[in-house]
Order: C-alpha cells, then structure tokens, then sequence
C-alpha cells in the first residue's frame, strides 16, 4: 500500500530564515518532498483582484509570489517563482541587489509561468532560503503581513 505524503502548514515571521531553512533540510531527507512558500495576505487590507478571465488570458502572474522548491532524487533542487512582475524577472531581481547564485542555472523566465531554477545539489539551505525570502518580498503586488505561509508536503520515508 502506497503510503500519502504528509502535509504541514507553518506561519514563520517574515526575515527569519532559520525555520525554512530547517524545512528544507528534511526535505532534502526525502526525497519527493516540497514546500511552498508565500506571503502571507494581510485581511485587513482588500486585495487586488481581476475576472478569472482576464487571469488567465493575461501574461501576468499572481498578485501574492508563490515560491516552490522542489526534491528530487538524483537531480538538482528546483526552485520556482510564481510573480506579477513581467519578463525577465531574473535580470529585474539581479538589478534590485537579489542575483540569482552563479552556480544555479535559470531553466525558464516567462512572465506568467514564472521563474525556474535549478540549484545544485550541495547549495546550502540557508541561502536557499535567505534567497527565497527576499525574491518574495521583492515581488509582493498585494498588501501582506510580517508573516509567510509554508506549505512542506513531506514525501514518506523510503524505509
């Protein structure tokens, strides 16, 4: 029998690197695993908002980033951004001070698919996720918190 991966959402506070680059490590334990991450809505505050139509004709991404690292075994790290922020958004984050590490390859750059990367194998976990963290602020179009949502989806144990 098949065993689901488990999933477990966490509030972190914006800045704080170390609980997500805590994640990341046990995902990098098991392979399979992900974790979304996304900051977090303010609900007080209303939120930009568009037909579903216009959505999904627009070459925009979501208003609110969405980040992905994915884990697979025996390949490298994968790292996607989903943005508002238009084309070349790899060029736009190097302009603003947040260059994308010289030893992870872009993979893809498209305004509505978002940004694709691939990190090696051994990039340490806390520059993944310093990096992660402020690509996302960079990117927010919508009114958030201090916080980010983390989404880990945990692959189960090969064992």
């Amino acid at each position: 029998m098949k065993i689901p991966p488990e999933t477990h959402y966490i509030r972190l506070v914006r800045g704080d690197i170390e609980p997500l680059s805590d994640l990341l490590g046990r995902a990098r334990s098991r392979p399979g695993s992900w974790v979304n991450v996304q900051p977090e809505l303010d609900p007080d505050r209303p939120q930009p908002s568009e037909s579903p139509l216009i959505a999904l004709f627009s070459g925009r991404g979501p208003a609110n980033p969405l980040g992905t690292v994915v884990i697979t075994e025996g390949a490298p790290i994968e790292i996607g951004i989903q943005h508002r922020l238009g084309p070349r958004f790899a060029h736009q984050l190097a302009d603003a001070g947040l260059a994308i590490p010289e030893t992870w390859l872009v993979t893809q750059d498209h305004p509505r698919r978002g940004l694709v990367i691939d990190a090696p194998v051994g990039a340490p976990n806390q520059v993944m996720a310093r990096w992660m963290l402020a690509t996302l602020e960079h990117a927010e179009r919508a009114p958030t918190t201090d916080g980010v949502i983390v989404e880990f989806v945990e692959a189960p144990s090969a064992g």
